[in-house]
């Protein structure tokens, strides 16, 4: 009787040892990041060729049926899985929150009383989403705005190098900096760099590589993003789709894009999303 005990205790443990060992073995899904953007005009996401700008066509993000336009930009939340949206339009900026599994819409700011103007980039920064944005205060022009999730306006700041307001012409591309804490907030062909209250430390003056012939004021930057491996992209306010380096101070023009001013939201978004 041990004997036969014994033998079905050692065939138990080799059953569950090799399970475990085929689960283990198991490959674990990937999802890797792709570059977006939003032709605002309609709607319409586009995965964007970082090497060449070369577009392939998305999906829209809808709200009440239709698709959600005029979309300045997007961020993924992690956290919640779920997509932070900026609009704007003849009757101001509004913020919507979308689910990644639907792609529908939902208003969670109003902006009823046109605090703002509109919220140019988002990011999310410890736990809440952060924008630079035209704000519609007396002492603010062009400055960040923090939201809470459920997108009420939790603080305001104005981009000051010292006791002195940076005075900033517009663009608004807004990204995380290298350096723990740090924001570069783009104007025209500069780029400042803040930490997450809009002290502003730095100033880079960036030179044009592969630009045609241009006024020296001839765009701003509208939108920054980094890829996977920190490469930093922009768009501009006339279509350009752009690398920046901030180290070697230069911006280089990757494509023209047809359209213009219509293309915003440069995002590094999970590829599974649209």
């Amino acid at each position: 009787m041990m004997n036969k005990f014994i033998f079905f205790a050692m065939l138990l443990w080799m059953t569950v040892g090799l399970t475990t060992s085929c689960s283990d073995d198991e490959t674990p899904v990937i999802i890797d990041n792709q570059m977006v953007i939003v032709d605002k005009t309609d709607g319409m996401f586009y995965a964007i060729n970082t090497t060449n700008g070369s577009f392939t066509p998305l999906d829209s993000i809808t709200f009440n049926g239709s698709a959600l336009l005029g979309i300045r930009d997007i961020v993924y939340n992690p956290s919640d899985a779920k997509i932070y949206i900026t609009t704007n339009g003849s009757n101001g900026g509004k913020l919507y929150v979308a689910d990644p599994t639907t792609l529908v819409a939902t208003l969670i700011n109003d902006n009823a009383n046109e605090d703002w103007d509109a919220v140019a980039e988002l990011l999310i920064s410890n736990g809440k989403l952060l924008g630079t944005a035209y704000i519609n205060e007396p002492e603010i022009d062009h400055g960040l705005i923090y939201f809470e999730l459920n997108g009420t306006v939790s603080n305001t700041y104005d981009l000051v190098a010292g006791s002195i307001s940076v005075d900033t012409d517009g663009g608004m591309g807004l990204a995380f900096g290298t350096a723990p804490n740090t924001l570069l907030i783009a104007d025209e062909d500069y780029i400042f760099v803040s930490d997450l209250v809009g002290n502003v430390s730095d100033t880079v003056e960036l030179t044009k590589v592969d630009f045609p012939p241009m006024g020296m004021y001839a765009y701003s930057i509208t939108s920054l993003e980094r890829d996977d491996d920190g490469n930093l992209f922009g768009l501009t306010s006339e279509g350009h789709f752009v690398e920046i380096d901030i180290a070697a101070k230069t911006i280089r023009l990757i494509k023209e894009l047809t359209g213009g001013n219509t293309y915003h939201g440069l995002t590094n978004i999970p590829e599974n999303i649209f």
